[in-house]
């Protein structure tokens, strides 16, 4: 039971066992793997151990330097939120931004389609709540962005139909759409 500086009376608590601590000698451990199995039966019961190498030992080096290569990949910072949305991350958006216009009394409509392309509401939402709601992204003429990032349609005309779409489109939340 916590006590009010944040303490734990004994008696309430649980303590598990220590993990075993394995100290093995040189020869034991010449075969790392090998004594790891040996030691196996002991330290499954916990769960967890440790095990501390005999002085002066040192892992072998198995990496070929002359034919490896790490390979690496170019990755915008800025652009490591902008991950593409898992289907089940919009699928509950799209949940739960159904049942705000049931509350609100508005029909359900299908999803605004531009160019023949669906607009994914979820991302419409995080693209224009980054970009700090719908007025600033207006005032801020950003809307050619928001019609990059969902990908649809010529920028120009993405931006447009967004400025006339969004505000008939109850998006809700932080400093997001109109809220009524």
């Amino acid at each position: 039971m916590p006590s009010v500086t944040g303490t734990v009376q004994h008696s309430d608590l649980f303590v598990p066992p220590e993990a075993p601590v394995f100290r093995p000698t040189s020869e034991e451990f010449e075969h790392p793997l090998r004594y790891i199995a040996s030691i196996r039966p002991t330290a499954e019961a916990y769960g967890i151990c440790k095990v501390i190498p005999p002085a002066g030992w040192k892992p072998p080096y198995v990496i070929d330097r002359a034919t490896f290569r790490f390979k690496t990949r170019i990755q915008s910072v800025h652009e490591l939120q902008d991950r593409p949305d898992t289907q089940e991350a919009a699928d509950l958006f799209q949940e739960e931004f159904e049942a705000f216009l049931q509350s609100t009394g508005r029909p359900v409509k299908k999803a605004p389609v531009f160019g023949g392309t669906p607009i994914d509401l979820s991302r419409l939402y995080k693209a224009v709540l980054r970009r700090g709601g719908y007025e600033l992204v207006t005032q801020n003429k950003s809307w050619r962005d928001v019609g990059r990032i969902l990908q649809v349609g010529s920028w120009k005309s993405a931006a447009t139909l967004l400025v006339v779409l969004v505000p008939q489109v109850p998006i809700v939340g932080p400093a997001v759409g109109r809220q009524e």
